[in-house]
């Protein structure tokens, strides 16, 4: 007969045996279904990017709604993607001007500028204009000009950008008069084409179609000689005029209507322009009047 002993032990070791399996088993188990889940995530991932490379503006503006807005949780491949692809549909006009690709997928190139967006924490996207210097030896930098609100649907535009650019131009002579002329005429083709995607565009001073007529504070007094070299620049031209005939209150009056006002103020200046019925941005005003960027930008 056996010992029941030995009995006892066998049926102990064999019991041992059968935990370990069924608990080697248990994690194979475990490991199979967190390998299932891994690869459903991926599939589902796969599918959402492939979702984004075959919608329209309209899909695309539907997933960032959904995603990016709602604050869902993607891959950062899949975030990239939507970001990519949902700020080129704003920028198609720019292909005119050989808009293509950079190392850096949040940023692209064109014949004029670089232009580069960002997410903000509000969800909102920036995009960033670059223009090249004239010269190499200067430095240009990033101007964040354009905020595109998708939940509301509507684009802001940085107007103190504009006078940046100007002072750039006419008192650092990084670019030239034909640079910001193209520039303006890009962004306005922007402008017209988000228009045609259903957001509205906020009032702005780089906008050239609508006439001009905004009042400016400047944070510097006009001093004598940028007043007397203004008036001898319009004495010497028949279209143009210098009036100051109020007191505390100087008219430039320029052609096809035009006119200036200059209100005087102890350590500041408030302009008046008025382009009349004439169609045109403070960018292409300014430099179209050269002699008037003084006022708005001070001498070094």
């Amino acid at each position: 007969m056996n010992d029941p002993s030995e009995q006892q032990w066998a049926q102990d070791t064999d019991a041992v045996l059968e935990d370990d399996y069924y608990q080697a088993k248990a994690q194979d188990h475990a490991r199979i279904e967190a390998l299932i889940d891994q690869a459903e995530k991926e599939l589902a991932d796969l599918k959402l990017r492939k979702s984004m490379m075959e919608s329209d503006f309209e899909g695309l503006h539907t997933h960032y709604q959904h995603l990016i807005i709602g604050e869902k949780d993607i891959s950062t491949i899949a975030k990239k993607t939507l970001l990519e692809y949902y700020a080129y549909e704003f920028l198609k006009p720019l292909k005119s001007i050989q808009l293509s690709a950079t190392d850096n997928y949040d940023t692209w190139q064109t014949k004029h500028f670089y232009v580069r967006f960002q997410l903000t924490e509000a969800k909102q996207l920036d995009l960033y204009f670059k223009l090249n210097p004239i010269n190499s030896t200067y430095e240009s930098s990033y101007l964040p000009l354009l905020t595109i609100d998708s939940a509301q649907q509507s684009v802001l535009v940085n107007d103190d950008q504009i006078l940046h650019l100007i002072r750039q131009w006419h008192a650092e002579n990084i670019f030239s008069v034909n640079q910001l002329s193209l520039f303006n005429y890009d962004i306005n083709q922007i402008l017209a084409h988000i228009k045609e995607l259903g957001f509205t565009v906020s009032p702005s001073l780089i906008d050239n179609t609508q006439r001009l007529s905004v009042d400016m504070e400047t944070d510097f007094p006009v001093g004598d000689t940028v007043l007397d070299q203004i008036f001898i620049t319009t004495m010497e031209n028949k279209d143009y005029d210098f009036q100051t005939e109020n007191l505390g209150e100087i008219r430039i009056l320029l052609d096809k209507n035009q006119r200036l006002t200059i209100h005087m103020q102890p350590n500041s200046a408030v302009l008046t322009i008025d382009s009349d019925q004439w169609k045109r941005s403070l960018l292409d005003f300014f430099t179209s009047y050269a002699f008037l960027v003084p006022l708005v930008v001070p001498s070094k």
